[in-house]
Formats: C-alpha cells, sequence, structure tokens
C-alpha cells in the first residue's frame, strides 16, 4: 500500500495486492479454537475481493462463528479499486443473513438494500435490519445513526481540525464495537464510535490517533484542556 498526499487537502491510497500474502489468505488459515473463543468476529468487505480463497475465508470463519455462538461484525468498508459495489454485495451475500453487527456508509450500505433510495437513511436501515441485527450507518463529519430493535438512535458528530481520514470509518467500528462489549447502551457505543472516528482524522497515518480511554474521556468531557502533555 501506498499512501500519497497530491494536494493539502486530498489523500490517494494505491494498492498493490496481486500475488500478496493477503490475497493467498484460505480457510486453512484460520486458527483452531480462536474464533470459537472470541465474543466477536469482525469481518470486512475488503477480504472477499482479494481472491477467491479469501472469499472462502470469510465465509468459512463466519461459519464457524455462527456455530459457536460468537457474535459476527461485518463492515462493508468498499474499495472502488477492488471491484464494484454490485460486484462486493453479491460477494457478501452468502455472509449477510448471519451478521449481527453490520457497519458502512449509506453509499456502501445502499448496494445491500438496492430497491431503497440510497439517500434516505432511516429507510436503507430499516431495509437491513434483521431481529437481532444491529445496523449502523457511518455519516462522517454528519455523525452516526443505528436500526437497534426496530429503533433509530442518532448521534451528532465532532467538528475537529482534519489532517487525515484515512482510517476513521476502522476507528469508529472500533470505538463502537468496544463500548459493546464493555456492556454500553447504543447511545454510548455511538458516542464512543463517533469519537474514535474524529480523533483518527487528527493526526497523520491510518492509526496514529486511535485513543486510549484517557484520551476519549479528555475529548468527550474535558472542555478546553492543556494540548501539551507535561
Amino acid at each position: 500500500m501506498l499512501k500519497s498526499r497530491p494536494t493539502g487537502t486530498t489523500t490517494r491510497v494505491d494498492y498493490y495486492r496481486a500475488g500478496s500474502a493477503a490475497s493467498a489468505l484460505s480457510p486453512a488459515d484460520l486458527p483452531d479454537g480462536l474464533i470459537e473463543e472470541a465474543e466477536i468476529l469482525h469481518v470486512s468487505g475488503i477480504t472477499p475481493l482479494l481472491s477467491p480463497s479469501a472469499r472462502e475465508a470469510v465465509r468459512v470463519a463466519v461459519e464457524r462463528a455462527v456455530a459457536a455462538g460468537t457474535t459476527v461484525s461485518l463492515d462493508v468498508n468498499h474499495r472502488s479499486r477492488l471491484g464494484s459495489a454490485e460486484h462486493l454485495a453479491e460477494l457478501l451475500e452468502d455472509v449477510l443473513e448471519h451478521v449481527d453487527v453490520l457497519f458502512g456508509g449509506t453509499e456502501e450500505l445502499a448496494p445491500l438494500a438496492p430497491q431503497i433510495d440510497g439517500n434516505d437513511a432511516r429507510a436503507l436501515l430499516t431495509a437491513l435490519a434483521r431481529p437481532g441485527r444491529e445496523v449502523v450507518a457511518k455519516l462522517g463529519p454528519d455523525g452516526a445513526a443505528a436500526l437497534v430493535d426496530a429503533q433509530l438512535h442518532e448521534a451528532a458528530g465532532h467538528r475537529v481540525d482534519v489532517v487525515d481520514t484515512v482510517g476513521a470509518g476502522d476507528a469508529f467500528v472500533a470505538g463502537y464495537l468496544s463500548a459493546r462489549l464493555d456492556g454500553r447502551d447504543v447511545a454510548a457505543r455511538l458516542e464512543r464510535a463517533n469519537a474514535c472516528g474524529a480523533l483518527a482524522c487528527t493526526a497523520p497515518g491510518d492509526w496514529e490517533g486511535a485513543p486510549d480511554g484517557a484520551a476519549l474521556e479528555a475529548f468527550l468531557h474535558g472542555g478546553e484542556a492543556d494540548p501539551v502533555s507535561r
């Protein structure tokens, strides 16, 4: 992966995955017992587009999670240079029915429910809802929305000085899932997710802005704290 900044406000990411170790991923690479012992299995829409064997690895991983009663989380995470959104939707058909927590931007979720106007976030979330499933829409600076148990939850985003947006979506998901594991309610999950996504945008790099608990607390409740830690 090569990441560049053509201008001060744009980022370009080029992937060279043909023949890579990731593209050779297969079910044989899945460790025994690990999925069965986990609380959540999180998979990405990137992996099925890498190769047929990688797609099969995702399918088998989800199959094992379902058999073990492990929660399955999926971030659509569409990468247009790997394939079209419509093709990704086809590849995800086998696993989508087993997904307990579904993440995506509205433009990523729309191909999963082509009969719905992709500009209508609530209709889109409703179309993708299933009993027991949480559908979470990442709305960038506008925050997020989640449909859980037929109830719509909305949370405003944060205004920050943006340095680099790459990695913000992954940080959002990490925040939501970590709050879920901590037993927080949906409002608190969205609050942490939005904070993690916003903080990721304030540092260069994909993960360098990922906060720990203290940084999250300071961001959410610390007010105008001294930006220098001494």
